[in-house]
């Protein structure tokens, strides 16, 4: 955000990672969206 990058390049950076990486990838994504959404300004984001 910072940086000038924007939701969308964010999301699509995102998703690369989860193909590339596979499903061991998912925790750190989980907590990579919830730094992107408080630096956005949001609320903390809790897990289902």
């Amino acid at each position: 955000h910072k940086q000038g990058v924007t939701s969308e390049e964010m999301s699509e950076t995102i998703a690369i990672g989860l193909l590339v990486g596979g499903s061991i990838t998912i925790p750190h994504i989980r907590r990579a969206l919830k730094v992107w959404h408080e630096e956005l300004g949001g609320a903390e984001i809790k897990a289902a």
